[in-house]
């Protein structure tokens, strides 16, 4: 039979996680007894509870269902405004099935969670972070983020600067974290900072991350270094020492030795006899001395590209590499190596620096005609609206003849 249905409140206003009551009338308007099923269609079907489900109505009489409505605190429970519909079935096949229509609107709440998978990152200049944000709340999060530095020693940089991220979903931004000035002590520092997540009129997400900043010159350089200044102090003592004094010796030994022997044979007053001659005798060196030697090796190749700059041992020289001096000047990404003809002898991966020296233990050896190449493989661009990554290998030694 025919029944009509009415909402004590027909649009509903409900926080997540709260409870709203409607009162639903049901009026047979039928000539006869009824039973009907009220049920709840849409996307509030999950969290509606109607009490009783089921009623029966005489003819020309009406009776009241209670309708709770309870919004999860969850991003399934979307916030804005959601269709109510009530459907009165009658339990007789060939009754008409009565539509009762409202409107639910679920207020917003915030829950996003900053975060830093990686905490802590080391670099001598500068570090790459990944920032995810993700989003619980029933609301999108549409944030700017920003980063503090309460020591005044670190500079960020977002890509991109802000984030979009819907209910119940997470996204990530990469942040580039750079150190003012360089360390110039022999230990690493640690820097920390703090990731904010900002929108107006919302609560900020906050993540702490630190940058372990390493030294600008390495406490292994700086004893390499000391070494050396000690075997040259070494190797100075022992000139003035012994080994001059000894020469200075043996020079006037010898000086000696000659005058005696030229005032016994030819005396003061004495005359060469005729067809007599006097002369001289000269030496040259077998090879030329050793001598400083460096070169720089700039390469650039375009982005997810590969490029080789060489430069080829002259004809009957040797060239002794003592030291390495890596360039990355733009902070870009890939790989570089330094090669003997196509052999790779040192590799290092264009991240987190932009100079970077390396003594060698043993000095890399080539021959004369043998080809010492930088080769760059190009990953990402560090310039802004860059298309290619620019690099160089700069090497010093010692150039003889072989």
């Amino acid at each position: 039979m025919p029944a009509t249905g009415q909402l004590s409140i027909s649009d509903v206003v409900v926080a997540p996680g709260d409870e709203e009551l409607v009162t639903l009338r049901v009026s047979n308007i039928g000539t006869v007894e009824e039973s009907y099923s009220i049920v709840s269609t849409g996307l509030v079907q999950g969290w509606t509870v109607i009490d009783p489900p089921s009623i029966t109505v005489r003819a020309g009489d009406e009776q009241k269902v209670a309708i709770a409505l309870r919004p999860p605190k969850s991003w399934t429970a979307p916030a804005g405004p959601s269709p109510l519909t009530i459907r009165v079935v009658p339990h007789d096949a060939e009754g008409e099935v009565t539509l009762v229509e409202g409107t639910v609107t679920v207020l917003a709440y915030d829950d996003r969670r900053l975060s830093l998978p990686h905490r802590v990152e080391q670099g001598r200049r500068r570090a790459e972070f990944d920032v995810v944000l993700e989003n619980l709340g029933n609301a999108r999060a549409s944030c700017r983020l920003a980063i503090t530095d309460p020591s005044k020693r670190l500079t960020g940089r977002f890509e991109p600067p802000s984030l979009g991220v819907d209910p119940g979903d997470s996204g990530s931004v990469r942040l580039i974290v750079s150190a003012r000035r360089r360390n110039w002590s022999r230990t690493a520092r640690a820097v920390p900072f703090e990731v904010h997540a900002i929108q107006e009129g919302h609560h900020e997400a906050i993540a702490g991350g630190t940058l372990l900043h390493d030294p600008f010159v390495s406490g292994r350089a700086l004893g390499r270094a000391a070494a050396v200044v000690a075997v040259a102090a070494a190797l100075v003592g022992l000139w003035f020492g012994v080994v001059r004094p000894q020469i200075d010796e043996a020079a006037r030994s010898a000086l000696d030795e000659q005058t005696a022997a030229t005032s016994t044979i030819a005396p003061a007053d004495s005359v060469p006899a005729d067809g007599a001659t006097s002369g001289s005798s000269g030496a040259s060196g077998a090879g030329a001395r050793l001598g400083g030697f460096d070169t720089r090796l700039a390469v650039s190749a375009p982005l997810a590209g590969q490029s080789v700059e060489t430069y080829t041992v002259p004809a009957g020289k040797v060239l002794r590499v003592t030291d390495v001096l890596w360039q990355n000047p733009n902070g870009d990404e890939g790989r570089l190596e330094l090669l003997r003809n196509s052999t790779a002898l040192y590799g290092i991966s264009l991240r987190n620096f932009t100079d970077y020296g390396t003594a060698l233990v043993s000095p890399f050896v080539f021959g004369p005609g043998e080809v010492v190449s930088a080769q760059l493989q190009c990953e990402r661009v560090g310039t802004p609206n860059g298309t290619a990554c620019a690099v160089a290998i700069t090497i010093a030694g010692e150039l003889s003849d072989a």
